[in-house]
């Protein structure tokens, strides 16, 4: 049996299937375990000196409050053994630590629950191809959103825009040494951040990952034919492939998430760790703002026209977002701000109204603001207002940004004023 094309479903399956004597072919179910089991995760990476997040299993709220506490807040906490991000959830303050916890253990009593270090750096990823001695990475992906937004709901742009030489090469040689380590054979993805030009790993999924597609068209290699040509006992020398890496191209690729919010009447749009988009798109221009552009486009995004701006930041952000908002200001939109958010950038010399949430509601639903800024705390109580601003928003077909590095991007691309009809036909058959 082959599940590393199954996606996390299948992987859930290896246990049966190892219980019954069914032949997994490519990587174990002991190397599955491995990658899945974050205790066992944890002293692999520990034994080979590799870096990540500090953090452990938990099994009480006791437990988790004091890994909590020796931490240090925000952390990140999650389930074991899950898709999509389901059930993340990054954490502030202890009585949401508490709230989240009982509602963890009463949904699944016997799994544990996950407790990070939650690092603020730049988000990279690899696919990676492993025989089990050497790997073949065809392209570093750097992800747009900060870290914190689950990678399927980030723009994933390759090659890289802020990983120097030295780090690509630690980035590489680390995936090789993960490879080795857990004893991979075939396909595996692995998701980074680099923190103060510290390398950690996030997380080690042994299964072909969505990015998958888009690598193999981007960089013309047959990346699921090669990881079954390697469960079939071939090596990746004997394919012909005697580089760790493949050069980087001259164009920018991007992958660009697609929601589906206008048909789900419930549904969060706030990016957070939980994953809530639906597809992507891929883009390829030579030029990077072309290519972002192309990508929003795409998938159904709109470039905001310069008029009133709406303005709601979590305190957490209050601060990284002042840059952002003098941008806005410099562009020429008129602010309003929520009373918070008002008093921080007043502090900062940006000039704007305040505006209650009252006379918000109003104004959404009269499409008086041409685009949102709105960061919350936490994405997911449908009975506060952020929750309802955003809801108006998607309903009424507003643009609204709930990530700083999403709309850093959208003003670049204003900034250089880029029409679609500027941008050119790439030719996918052309990447040789």
């Amino acid at each position: 049996m082959i599940l590393q094309f199954g996606g996390q479903t299948a992987i859930k399956l290896a246990k049966d299937l190892d219980d019954r004597n069914i032949k997994i072919l490519g990587s174990s179910f002991k190397s599955l375990d491995e990658t899945e089991d974050r205790d066992k995760f944890n002293l692999i990476l520990e034994e080979h000196k590799i870096l990540s997040p500090k953090g452990s299993g938990i099994y009480s709220i006791e437990q988790g409050i004091q890994i909590a506490k020796d931490l240090g807040y925000p952390v990140l906490v999650r389930p074991s053994y899950v898709i999509g991000g389901f059930g993340m959830e990054i954490v502030h303050q202890e009585k949401d630590l508490i709230k989240y916890l009982e509602a963890a253990f009463v949904l699944n009593p016997d799994q544990s629950v996950l407790i990070d270090q939650f690092l603020k750096g730049i988000e990279v990823e690899v696919d990676a191809i492993c025989d089990g001695q050497d790997i073949f990475i065809p392209g570093i992906m750097e992800h747009i959103e900060e870290a914190g937004v689950h990678s399927g709901d980030s723009i994933a742009v390759y090659p890289t825009l802020n990983v120097n030489e030295s780090m690509e090469r630690q980035i590489i040689d680390t995936t090789e040494k993960i490879g080795r380590a857990f004893n991979l054979s075939g396909i595996f993805n692995v998701q980074y951040i680099i923190y103060n030009q510290e390398l950690y790993v996030i997380e080690v999924n042994p299964r072909a990952s969505r990015t998958i597609p888009m690598m193999s068209k981007v960089t013309n290699v047959p990346m699921i034919e090669m990881a079954t040509r390697i469960m079939m006992g071939q090596t990746i020398k004997e394919m012909g492939y005697y580089k760790q890496i493949k050069d980087k191209p001259d164009f920018y690729a991007v992958k660009n998430p697609v929601f589906s919010m206008e048909k789900l009447s419930e549904a969060e749009i706030a990016l957070n760790p939980e994953m809530k988009s639906t597809g992507e798109t891929l883009t390829i221009d030579p030029n990077l703002e072309n290519a972002l552009l192309k990508g929003l486009l795409a998938s159904n995004n709109k470039i905001p026209l310069v008029g009133k701006a709406l303005i709601s930041v979590s305190d957490a952000h209050k601060e990284d977002s002042i840059r952002i908002i003098k941008l806005l200001e410099k562009f020429g939109f008129d602010l309003e701000m929520t009373a918070g958010t008002k008093k921080a950038t007043a502090e900062a010399g940006i000039k704007g109204c305040e505006v209650s949430y009252e006379s918000i509601a109003e104004k959404l639903k009269n499409r008086e603001y041409t685009m949102v800024l709105n960061i919350p705390t936490k994405g997911k109580d449908k009975i506060k207002e952020g929750f309802l601003l955003r809801r108006l928003c998607v309903e009424h077909k507003i643009p609204c940004f709930t990530s700083l590095n999403t709309i850093h991007w959208i003003l670049k691309i204003m900034e250089k004023n880029i029409d679609i009809e500027d941008t050119s036909i790439f030719d996918i058959c052309s990447i040789q």
